[in-house]
């Protein structure tokens, strides 16, 4: 995908078309805070409900998850930048240099975060290794319910965020995110029914390993977007203009 520099966009629609343009914008970008608070809470349930188990793959999963987060507040955070520049436009025709102040905020959270995904990795890789004999003890049924929730909220979230995925590289990005995260969601219900019916721990360690080793590179490529952004370029995959 070509890469996008924010710039002035060209009046070229009518009034009408840019009115209709807004209520589309508002729609989905409700849709997507949405599912960035419900994505929140649950990543607080995932990370509190690993810790009681001692699983470590409902950790990478929680780390995953963040990943999520991240990339969903990106992208309501490019829906506040159009609007602001979009509110700019309408009251000085000359407002196109990069008044990235309030963005560049968001992306310094972001980037933090994503720090945060990388450490979570980490240490989730860190411990597998310490479990290779599979002898911690770990919760499988909990486990299992967890999952359960994570895909009940995988699936809200790929619904608000699937219409919009056409018509917006915004809500793209983020519902590509929720699709990956179901993914890891499936491996936390394998690894819970492994540990629940045959009290395979080694299993849990394996699968979170794997899991860990599949954040590192959603990690450091949400890093690499956010320090371009606060490079003032924009990011692959956003285009502030459509």
């Amino acid at each position: 995908m070509d890469e996008v520099e924010p710039g002035p966009a060209r009046d070229v629609a009518g009034p009408d078309a840019l009115a209709a343009s807004e209520r589309t914008a508002r729609r989905y970008r409700t849709r997507l805070a949405i599912a960035l608070v419900s994505s929140s809470i649950f990543l607080l349930v995932e990370a509190g409900a690993g810790r009681l188990t001692n699983s470590l793959t409902l950790l990478s999963g929680a780390g995953h998850l963040l990943a999520d987060v991240v990339a969903m507040g990106m992208g309501l955070a490019a829906f506040g930048l159009a609007d602001r520049q979009r509110r700019l436009r309408r009251t000085d025709r000359r407002a196109g240099t990069r008044t990235f102040t309030p963005y560049q905020v968001q992306m310094v959270a972001a980037l933090l975060g994503s720090l945060a995904t990388i450490g979570i990795a980490v240490f989730a890789i860190i411990l597998a290794f310490g479990r290779r004999s599979g002898d911690a003890e770990v919760l499988g049924l909990p486990m299992l319910v967890v999952a359960a929730i994570g895909l009940l909220v995988n699936l809200a979230s790929f619904v608000l965020l699937r219409e919009g995925e056409r018509v917006s590289l915004r809500l793209g990005g983020s519902w590509l995110e929720v699709l990956a995260d179901t993914t890891d969601t499936l491996g936390v219900t394998a690894a819970a029914l492994l540990v629940e019916l045959f009290n395979w721990a080694w299993a849990d360690a394996l699968i979170g390993f794997a899991l860990a080793i599949w954040l590192l590179p959603r990690s450091f490529r949400l890093a690499r977007q956010s320090l371009r952004i606060l490079r003032r370029a924009a990011p692959s995959d956003l285009d502030l203009d459509e």
